[in-house]
């Protein structure tokens, strides 16, 4: 699309955000039903991101940048219902080097969620998130925690043996059996609050997923790490109000063509609202690694054809029926990538 004034039948189910650098997107993420989830990483982020290196302290992950290690590609694959991500690493140095490798996931803010949110088997690999190294799976190990504010209070919780992860599928009912004396401290410490609407307790922490594990990068040559996990797409109903909203203008670049097109969607629904499905993979913790993304290539696949996707990043291209591609070359993400999915699910 680059150098041309695309016609508009390219854009009547893609926004393409010509404002701004490749892969420049907003920061915030909104949790509703579930948080979005994507990415692979190593630095402090609040959605899953991309593989780094990083150490890990007494606070546990800290992200530091690794000069040895370049990404000589990465391949991400993301739909609501699956992200699929390769990288080729290469070690320029002559020695092998070993490196802690973290992928975190969302940040989910427990506060803002429904508790009818998703309910996984696995209340910490939620997301069934697996991880293979030049062709062999592995097990990572898992950093869970609990934040308010930015405040670890991952003790005060497992204190009152309450899990951590709202995605253990327990938890709501760990906190109907709790003791009066102990509902009253944790109100009183500001972990618990209670919601009206559904007549329970509410957690108020946010909850901190990554797994982590050590990797040997060989001296002087190349390792290829695979990533897949299904995304917990955040959930908002989408009507005619949406489309007057900063927030769906600034995080995804709802105006133009995908507008219009979602327009006539809305219209099309008689009444019925839409239903907005929100995907992050977080980018820029790519930039841990030594230099740029050599080849970066991205795949959104919208499901349906007649759904709608909107993300910000310049000279993506429809490629079939439901796909979407860009390929950009010594890439450094200044941003992370947002991406809007648009059903109509009838009632």
């Amino acid at each position: 699309m680059a150098g041309r004034k695309p016609a508009e039948s390219e854009f009547n189910d893609l926004k393409v955000d010509r404002r701004a650098d490749a892969g420049n997107t907003g920061a915030m993420i909104r949790t509703l039903m579930a948080l979005g989830v994507a990415t692979i990483a190593l630095a402090p982020v609040s959605a899953a991101a991309n593989d780094a290196s990083a150490v890990l302290g007494a606070g546990g992950i800290q992200y530091v940048p690794n000069a040895s290690i370049t990404m000589v590609e990465e391949d991400l694959e993301i739909s609501r219902e699956q992200v699929n991500v390769s990288y080729t690493f290469r070690n320029i140095a002559d020695e092998d080097i070993t490196s802690l490798i973290a992928f975190p996931l969302p940040v989910v803010d427990l506060s803002s969620m429904d508790p009818i949110g998703f309910q996984g088997e696995d209340g910490t690999n939620f997301v069934d998130f697996t991880v293979v190294v030049d062709g062999e799976a592995l097990t990572p190990d898992v950093e869970l925690k609990a934040e308010i504010g930015g405040v670890d209070v991952t003790a005060q919780v497992a204190g009152h043996d309450i899990p951590i992860n709202a995605f253990a599928g327990e938890l709501y009912e760990v906190l109907k059996a709790l003791s009066d004396d102990a509902k009253a401290d944790l109100r009183d410490a500001g972990l618990l609050a209670w919601n009206e609407a559904h007549g329970e307790l509410q957690p108020l922490w946010s909850v901190r997923v990554t797994y982590h594990w050590l990797q040997t990068f060989p001296g002087g040559g190349e390792t290829k790490i695979a990533h897949s996990y299904r995304p917990v797409a955040g959930a908002s109903f989408f009507g005619q109000f949406s489309l007057s909203e900063n927030y769906f203008r600034n995080n995804y670049c709802v105006e133009g063509g995908f507008a219009r097109a979602a327009q006539v969607k809305i219209d099309e629904a008689q009444g019925e609202l839409l239903v907005a499905y929100e995907v992050h993979y977080i980018l820029k913790t790519a930039n841990t690694w030594h230099g740029p993304i050599g080849r970066f290539h991205l795949t959104v696949d919208k499901g349906d054809e007649a759904n709608l996707v909107s993300l910000c990043i310049n000279d993506i291209e429809k490629t079939g029926p439901s796909r979407f591609e860009v390929t950009l070359h010594e890439y450094v993400p200044t941003s992370d990538l947002q991406i809007l999915f648009l059903e109509h699910v009838p009632q």
